[in-house]
């Protein structure tokens, strides 16, 4: 089972850097959601492999904090991805501060879908840090 934890978290830190490369290699985007959820995405890289490598880096209260806010902002990103996935499919004024200047392609439904099952796995270790077990 922890073989599949090492292949999980550097498949998933692969992901995530070729993700990053393609989203900022279409131009410029830095805003506050694109800074936010890139620091975000490094912390949760960062507990991801101390989860699975069973290195203590941080407190638990820490990784406790960072499930939440993980969760948090993965149902926001899923409620911009219905306004833009409703939005491409009939006319609806969108308020501008839910009109991310993110690419089309990039917040949809289905990409956000694809995310949650990628990253499953990094909630779960995230969620056990905060509560101090590790991998067996």
């Amino acid at each position: 089972m922890n073989i599949a934890w090492k292949i999980y978290f550097w498949i998933y830190a692969s992901i995530s850097l070729l993700g990053t490369i393609m989203l900022y290699g279409s131009g410029p985007l830095l805003n506050l959601y694109t800074i936010l959820s890139e620091l975000l995405n490094v912390v949760i890289i960062v507990g991801t492999y101390s989860y699975v490598y069973k290195k203590n880096l941080l407190p638990k209260i820490f990784w406790f904090v960072i499930f939440w806010v993980f969760l948090v902002l993965s149902s926001i990103y899923s409620f911009l991805s219905e306004f833009t996935f409703l939005k491409s499919y009939i006319s609806i004024q969108v308020p501008e501060y839910l009109d991310y200047q993110l690419p089309q392609d990039v917040l949809t439904l289905e990409n956000f879908l694809i995310g949650l099952v990628i990253s499953l796995p990094s909630f779960i270790a995230i969620y056990r840090l905060s509560k101090d077990k590790f991998l067996d």
